[in-house]
């Protein structure tokens, strides 16, 4: 609201407005002014309370997070080299499973989702060594992607660590319609159900 409005409110606030000379009912509608922007600002920081950044180490609580466009797999340019496959079964399909690794240490930068306890998103961006990577494969088709993961501080990278003492994340990417883009990241408790698609295939 400008000030011209904020004068035209105060010259409505009754007779005892009359007494209020020029100079004070200008004063007088500043202030209000900036009430109100303060007012103002109060309503767009609740707009925004839920969502917040952090740049603590790398952590995810959120079971299922879902990216429209496509995740990017973690280290998937440089996990080349297959060091294993396997069959297991995941919703009565029987999977093929193939473990990649790498000749050299991989570092991604990756946000890890959670909530506080008053529904606040909590974002953690944060380093993260890859340490394998693993294709699910029915029928030679991938649907889905696991990325074992351990989470480093910059001081621990330049060291070049042998080992790392952060607790390992293992982050799962799905294709759940079957267009080659894995748009579901789903936490560490595991991969227990294929897509659909997957066991259209079966039939």
């Amino acid at each position: 609201m400008t000030v011209t409005k904020w004068c035209e409110f105060a010259n409505s606030l009754g007779g005892k407005m009359d007494k209020i000379r020029k100079h004070e009912r200008l004063l007088l509608a500043v202030a209000l002014l900036f009430i109100g922007g303060v007012a103002w600002l109060m309503t767009t920081s609740n707009t925004f309370a839920g969502r917040q950044k952090s740049s603590a180490t790398f952590s995810t609580s959120l079971r299922k997070v879902i990216n429209q466009g496509g995740w990017e797999i973690p280290g998937r340019s440089s996990f080349q080299t297959v060091s294993s496959t396997r069959q297991k079964e995941i919703d009565e399909v029987s999977t093929t499973i193939i473990v990649y690794t790498s000749r050299t240490e991989t570092f991604v930068r990756l946000d890890g989702y959670s909530l506080s306890d008053n529904n606040v998103l909590i974002i953690n961006s944060g380093q993260c060594l890859v340490k394998d990577l693993l294709a699910y494969q029915y029928e030679g088709r991938v649907f889905a992607w696991e990325a074992r993961l351990v989470p480093v501080t910059d001081i621990e990278k330049e060291k070049g660590s042998a080992t790392y003492p952060g607790a390992t994340y293992n982050l799962f990417f799905v294709d759940h319609d079957g267009d080659g883009n894995f748009e579901t990241r789903l936490g560490s408790l595991g991969l227990k159900e294929v897509p659909l698609w997957v066991k259209e295939l079966k039939k």
